[in-house]
């Protein structure tokens, strides 16, 4: 089979395109999934901060303060944390890496803006977008907590239902009869978001404005600049048998060394197209018989619509520095897109929490994560005793 030399050849083209165009492609399709999911929850909540509209069974999204039966918190996360440190070139750098979860939940109610009461009846696998403040730190160990207090302002995404109980006047573990109660999902924990909208949803939905540009600027690339002329040619491509009118060849230097390159050329001429002249690079037996008489004819795929796009062969291929090229940008988009993701997750979506940061153990120990706070760590005092060292005392302020 004729075919262009320095080529993947017909199958592994059409195997490395479908392969490195999902790995361009998919992660850019998940990130607009993700930002227009992020965004529609955003406006959709920020809808229902202006209308207050009447509670509904099903999916919801509630706002109010939160209230305890004895004014004690409602949930309490504590995650006890083994650090080490270690020396480079460029100084220290440290890790904090989870090695133990409590997870510490009661039913409660929010108090809508309206004045209803709604009954939040969570579960051990709450998302809790929350402040992470440390508590005790001794030595490679520290102890870090996150509270959801009374009378804190929450949003509470869940499944709505209108509840009662046989018996018994409501409160916060029991809920009255026709009482509104809140719960997760199925396959979706419930959410529960301190403070305003900004910490809920901003936060992942700028990241994803960018991880979408980003990422189809690499697609782009891939599919356009790398893949087009192929995607040309194997979809609209004509074979037309070119009359062979001689073979030359051209050098090249690439680190001191010099290259040679064998091209073959041709003429066709038909009624639709005219009379195209046709050249492409063929490997040196190729050449030889070109050059020698021995190849007389060969086919070309040629675009009707633009000649000067043709490649030697019956079928399209891939050069293999396109694929090479596609395979570098699209692995360099979905790793630098995970380690990114990954670096950017907040506390409450990590399964196990993991912190890396530069310095020593002890420099960073005290620093909080801040939901929707860019970079997520915000320094905190290094005394325990220190009033904003507690966990919710920034938010008792």
């Amino acid at each position: 089979m004729i075919e262009p030399v320095a080529s993947f050849g017909a199958e592994l083209s059409l195997l490395w395109v479908i392969v490195v165009g999902a790995l361009s492609g998919v992660p850019f399709v998940l990130a607009v999934w993700r930002f227009l999911s992020y965004r529609g929850r955003a406006m959709r909540a920020e809808s229902m901060a202006k209308t207050s509209p009447p509670l509904e069974a099903g999916a919801a999204l509630i706002h109010g303060r939160v209230e305890t039966d004895d004014g004690g918190p409602a949930i309490r996360v504590e995650i006890d944390q083994v650090g080490r440190e270690w020396t480079h070139k460029n100084g220290r750098s440290h890790e904090w890496k989870e090695r133990n979860r409590v997870v510490q939940v009661r039913p409660f109610h929010v108090r809508t803006p309206e004045d209803e009461l709604v009954l939040v009846a969570p579960a051990e696998d709450i998302r809790l977008v929350d402040s992470l403040e440390t508590e005790k730190v001794d030595g490679n160990y520290r102890r870090r907590v996150a509270e959801l207090s009374n009378r804190e302002e929450v949003w509470v995404s869940g499944v709505l239902s209108q509840e009662g109980e046989r018996g018994g006047t409501a409160t916060a573990y029991r809920s009255g009869p026709g009482s509104w109660v809140i719960r997760g999902g199925r396959g979706e924990p419930m959410e529960i978001a301190s403070g305003g909208l900004e910490r809920q949803f901003s936060y992942w939905r700028a990241f994803y404005r960018k991880a979408t540009i980003g990422l189809g600027i690499v697609a782009a690339i891939v599919q356009l600049a790398l893949f087009s002329s192929y995607y040309a040619l194997g979809l609209f491509g004509k074979v037309e048998t070119a009359q062979i009118t001689g073979a030359t060849t051209y050098t090249t230097t690439s680190k001191g060394k010099t290259y040679t390159h064998y091209v073959v050329h041709g003429v066709v001429e038909s009624r639709k197209l005219g009379r195209v002249e046709l050249k492409d690079e063929v490997s040196y037996g190729l050449y030889t018989e070109a050059k020698s008489g021995r190849l007389r004819e060969a086919p070309f795929l040629v675009l009707p619509q633009e000649p000067w796009l043709h490649a030697l062969g019956s079928r399209a291929t891939l050069p293999i520095w396109r694929g090479m090229c596609a395979l570098l940008a699209g692995f360099l988009g979905a790793l630098i897109y995970a380690l990114t993701r990954r670096q950017m997750m907040p506390w409450y979506e990590q399964k196990k929490v993991l912190e890396r940061s530069g310095g020593s153990l002890a420099s960073k120990a005290w620093w909080a994560q801040e939901p929707g706070k860019p970079g997520l760590f915000v320094p905190r005092p290094s005394h325990p005793e220190a009033e904003n060292a507690r966990p919710g005392a920034a938010k008792r302020k």
